[in-house]
């Protein structure tokens, strides 16, 4: 596949997106870990210590406050997040993530023109995997790029 230069710099753009929010997903889940490892929240539901952070849904709504704002102070404090996102209350990973999904959609609509965000959707509605393979596939034309450059 022959890119241009536009179509490349949007590969590329994307793959520094998703680089970019692989390493802030992991910085805010070790945060989370780490919070839960040293603090006790207890589950609403089963009454359980709450030690994975994808649990964290189930805690009270004054022990998420703590929890939150725990989260929040450490990202602010090892630069993870902006004031900015503290004051707005977003996650640096779910805004990462979201700037990730927007540069493959630019990408892909540039290197696939024929490919509309109406079509992305049905596709994706149909068979939502689509999309990671599609990204992954993004990934390795990027690594090649990167590759031949070298």
């Amino acid at each position: 596949m022959i890119l241009d230069s536009k179509q490349k710099q949007a590969v590329f753009a994307f793959y520094n997106a998703f680089q970019k929010a692989k390493k802030i997903r992991k910085a805010v889940d070790a945060i989370k870990k780490s919070i839960l490892d040293t603090q006790t929240f207890v589950s609403q539901f089963d009454e359980g210590r709450i030690i994975d952070p994808k649990a964290d849904w189930s805690m009270s709504d004054e022990d998420f406050i703590l929890y939150q704002l725990d989260l929040a102070n450490q990202l602010l404090e090892k630069g993870i997040s902006t004031p900015e996102q503290y004051e707005g209350g977003y996650c640096p990973a779910l805004v990462a993530e979201a700037e990730q999904i927007e540069a493959f959609k630019r990408a892909l609509f540039l290197v696939q023109p024929d490919m509309t965000p109406d079509i992305l959707m049905r596709i994706t509605a149909k068979n939502p995997a689509l999309r990671f393979e599609l990204e992954e596939a993004f990934l390795l034309l990027a690594e090649e790029l990167l590759a031949e450059q070298n």
